[in-house]
């Protein structure tokens, strides 16, 4: 809620100095991932917890088919990871799962288009990523066996955003799933099913323009509470 009122601030303080932009109907964009969450687990009633940390370095291309609707797709690579004191479980060894292929898309619908006279937008985006990560672990009462993380996760936005001259700022909340797997494979097969702690939270993003035009700039994303997470990445608009 602060976000939004700090975006309404800003459009109220600032009358002028925003020009109209056409910035192109195509994006590229290359970023970096660090972030961690709360995860639940359950297997035939039995329920485990803990927190996990994931690393990932992705590919965005996108595309507008109409002014307010724009569609992407991303590729990557993404890992999971977490400590023996981060699970609620009998482990020995740490999980360090292996970097493997990511990918998924999205929409993004803009139902006020941040233009003149209003100069604020707001939009709607929705979003879906799966990838894999691997390890061998040592179990209390099992032994090594090998474990499969399958994420998958879904993630909904609802948000205010505001162009200026050579930067440009989001803010809003969000809801956000996990739907994967984590699976243990042994003499005996388990399969637990994954899904978020904490699924409502907010988030923060600001593009810095490299040129008037604004169409190449550095941003920051920024989650917090469902997942806290940040994001370094560059995008081109062509």
């Amino acid at each position: 809620m602060k976000v939004l009122l700090l975006l309404l601030l800003f459009t109220l303080s600032e009358n002028e100095g925003v020009e109209k932009i056409k910035k192109g109907y195509f994006l590229i964009d290359v970023s970096f991932y660090y972030g961690e969450r709360e995860v639940d687990e359950e297997y035939g009633g039995e329920k485990i917890s803990g927190r996990m940390y994931s690393t990932r370095a992705v590919f965005k291309a996108a595309g507008k088919p109409l002014k307010f609707l724009e569609v992407f797709g991303i590729l990557g690579v993404g890992n999971i990871s977490f400590g023996i004191d981060d699970m609620t479980y009998d482990y020995l060894t740490d999980f360090n799962g292996s970097y493997e292929l990511l990918y998924g898309g999205g929409l993004t619908f803009n139902f006020l288009l941040p233009n003149p006279p209003s100069f604020i937008g707001a939009f709607f985006e929705g979003s879906y990523q799966r990838f894999l990560s691997r390890d061998r672990v040592r179990l209390m009462d099992i032994g090594w066996v090998k474990e499969v993380i399958d994420w998958q996760e879904l993630e909904l936005k609802l948000g205010l955003e505001r162009p200026f001259d050579f930067w440009h700022i989001k803010g809003g909340i969000k809801g956000s799933e996990l739907l994967g797997t984590d699976s243990l494979k042994s003499n005996g097969e388990g399969e637990y099913k994954m899904r978020a702690s904490n699924k409502i939270g907010i988030f923060f993003s600001l593009d810095l323009f490299l040129e008037k035009s604004q169409k190449t700039a550095f941003y920051i994303d920024i989650s917090a509470i469902d997942s806290n997470y940040f994001k370094l990445g560059i995008k081109r608009w062509l």
